[in-house]
């Protein structure tokens, strides 16, 4: 009977150490830390296929124009300062008003402009290549729904490619369109454009 009962004893203080010893594991082993997550560092473009890289009719939205009877295609480009694709602008009659010719970007049903969403006191900044056949200007223009000029800038386009920008700051909250004017261009100017941005740092 005394040799059963120290063989129990035994067997009791062997599992004792086993839960023991596992319990003292579970504690020393660390949680594991984690996953980092990535936070962007440069700055974000709201405009979607701005480097033309895609089709014009692209992610639900068309880069899109009226006026005049031109026309605009997406065309691979081989001269400096400009890589991959861009957009060739071809308009035979300018009309008068900078908004006679305009270049936007619209849903790929055509029912309506892409609007923006841009934030009161956030800094915007609004960039694109350019180069025409002959020396002439582009407007810049951020509008509302009504129509509406929140901002606009006149870009002297010269034969060379260049990088053109302006920053807008937006007053209140808002959700704008951005327009290019070609009106009032000589009458048989092409034009090429890349990389368009409106962006800002998160």
């Amino acid at each position: 009977m005394k040799r059963n009962l120290s063989v129990i004893l035994l067997v009791a203080l062997a599992l004792l150490v086993m839960v023991f010893g596992a319990a003292c594991l579970r504690r020393a082993t660390p949680a594991p830390s984690p996953s980092p997550t990535s936070t962007p560092t440069g700055p974000i473009n709201l405009v979607k296929n701005g480097d033309f890289e895609k089709e014009l009719d692209s992610d639900g939205e068309v880069w899109n124009s009226w006026g005049g009877t031109g026309t605009h295609t997406r065309e691979r480009v081989t001269m400096a300062d400009f890589s991959g694709y861009c957009l060739h602008f071809a308009v035979p009659s300018y009309g008068t008003n900078p908004w006679d010719v305009q270049l936007t970007k619209q849903k790929s049903d055509y029912t309506g402009h892409i609007f923006y969403s841009l934030t009161a006191g956030k800094e915007y900044t609004i960039k694109f290549k350019a180069k025409a056949t002959q020396n002439s200007s582009i407007q810049i223009v951020l509008q509302d729904s009504n129509n509406n000029w929140k901002n606009n800038q006149t870009f002297a386009i010269t034969t060379s490619v260049a990088t053109y920008s302006l920053t807008y700051t937006p007053d209140a909250d808002y959700y704008l369109a951005l327009m290019f004017n070609f009106g009032g261009s000589a009458d048989g100017i092409e034009f090429y454009l890349d990389d368009i941005e409106l962006s800002y740092q998160p």
